[in-house]
């Protein structure tokens, strides 16, 4: 890890800890280095250590609570110090004057210590990606299994999550179709992986100032405690950080597609709220994975199942899920066409489910639980590479409608292949 970003979350867990005491042998272990060579690393940086960082700081807090009028023996057991005078002794030290002193100094000197500086605000999530898969919201589980550790492929998450099995088509086949559905189920097939979602905000133009900053408050702890964050906007983004302006994110296009935010001010959010008038903050975080992974796949093809057989449980208005979102799709182009934008992107999202469909059959038959059903997961692997493929073909705007119909009713009779074989698959699990 760069030194400068080890440094800036190490003073992170010291800002946000300043009235408990310095878990150095935490901040050793989680950044894989010795004690002392963290200390060294740290006074490289800041040309102090960890802990006299840590006794300024709070002495400084300390002065400015004091300059408020709070009580000095309040003030001196809150900072950790057992005696007043420790305190003052340490006082006196740092500042040149006792505690008391505060009281009588000179105007000009009384600012500068209650401007002294805040918080610190820069904070980077070291080796944190996003891949640029068209299924964003994949991009980042993807992107948070890899930096908690878990090693998952991206067949085996979109698999296990059930997301592989999914497909959702709004009447008016808008662009919105790959987001707007009921997350619970794919949310607990996550947590059994070991990614939980642990809260979730979406915030309007409305919200109150004071709303948006104690949101602002609890998003850095959580991403200062090593957690992460997701937003949720036009399209799912990862936070990398944040700095003295606002949060920053990863952009797994590059911004080429336009609807990639790099940056959200504090407060204000007025990139989204400016925008589109809402946005949305998911906190993920790591949890110890439950299950073992016929299990898992088990309850996978549970939703996957579901999803086919009871998509109104997971349905919005005016989307259709499963079967149904076939014939949504298809009316549409027989009336309007299918030359928009939402025809095309959700051609886009859909082929690329499926072949993450057919790649998780073919891991799951090379691993010692899933031999035994090779032949049936290579029929699956067949069947969902068809449909992908005839969805990846009927995406593209110049190809003719009535193509475009002829592909889209193969690909929902392949669905009723796939769902048979599913049903067939979970039985024997």
């Amino acid at each position: 890890m760069d030194d400068r970003k080890l440094v800036v979350q190490m003073i992170a867990y010291i800002e946000h800890n300043l009235v408990k005491p310095l878990d150095a042998e935490k901040m050793a272990l989680q950044s894989g280095y010795s004690l002392n060579r963290l200390r060294q690393k740290f006074f490289n940086i800041m040309g102090d250590t960890p802990s006299g960082y840590l006794r300024k700081r709070r002495l400084t807090e300390a002065a400015k609570e004091i300059l408020a009028g709070r009580k000095i023996l309040d003030v001196c057991l809150k900072y950790g110090y057992n005696s007043q005078d420790n305190f003052t002794t340490a006082f006196r030290s740092y500042f040149g004057v006792p505690p008391k002193g505060l009281y009588t100094i000179d105007s000009k000197y009384k600012r500068f210590i209650s401007k002294l500086r805040e918080e610190f605000s820069i904070m980077e999530i070291a080796n944190l990606k996003q891949p640029p898969l068209n299924t964003t919201l994949m991009g980042c589980i993807k992107g948070a299994a890899d930096y908690f550790d878990l090693d998952l492929s991206a067949p085996m998450l979109y698999g296990l999550s059930g997301h592989a099995f999914l497909i959702n088509i709004h009447k008016e086949l808008c662009p919105s179709s790959p987001y707007v559905w009921d997350h619970k189920t794919f949310y607990s097939l996550l947590s059994r992986l070991g990614i939980t979602l642990i809260d979730s905000n979406c915030f309007n133009k409305e919200t109150p100032e004071a709303e948006r900053q104690a949101a602002d408050a609890k998003l850095k702890r959580h991403l200062d405690d090593g957690n992460l964050c997701m937003l949720t906007f036009l399209e799912h983004q990862l936070f990398s950080g944040y700095d003295e302006n606002g949060y920053l994110f990863l952009q797994p296009w590059n911004c080429q597609a336009g609807v990639e935010i790099p940056s959200l001010t504090f407060n204000t959010w007025d990139q989204c709220l400016d925008k589109e008038g809402w946005v949305m903050f998911d906190l993920l975080k790591k949890t110890q994975p439950e299950g073992d992974l016929s299990e898992n796949i088990r309850r996978a093809l549970q939703f996957a199942l579901e999803l086919y057989k009871s998509p109104e449980v997971y349905e919005e208005e005016g989307y259709r899920i499963g079967h149904g979102a076939y014939t949504n799709w298809i009316e549409f182009i027989k009336k309007n066409g299918g030359t928009n934008h939402g025809h095309w992107w959700n051609g886009m999202v859909w082929s690329e489910c499926r072949e993450f469909a057919a790649a998780f059959f073919q891991e799951f038959k090379e691993m010692e639980e899933g031999k035994k059903y090779a032949t049936l997961c290579d029929s699956l692997s067949e069947t969902y590479t068809q449909i992908a493929s005839r969805l990846g073909a009927a995406k593209e705007k110049e190809l003719d409608d009535k193509k475009k119909i002829s592909l889209l009713a193969e690909s929902a009779e392949l669905e009723r292949k796939a769902e048979a074989g599913l049903t067939e698959l979970a039985s024997l699990l």
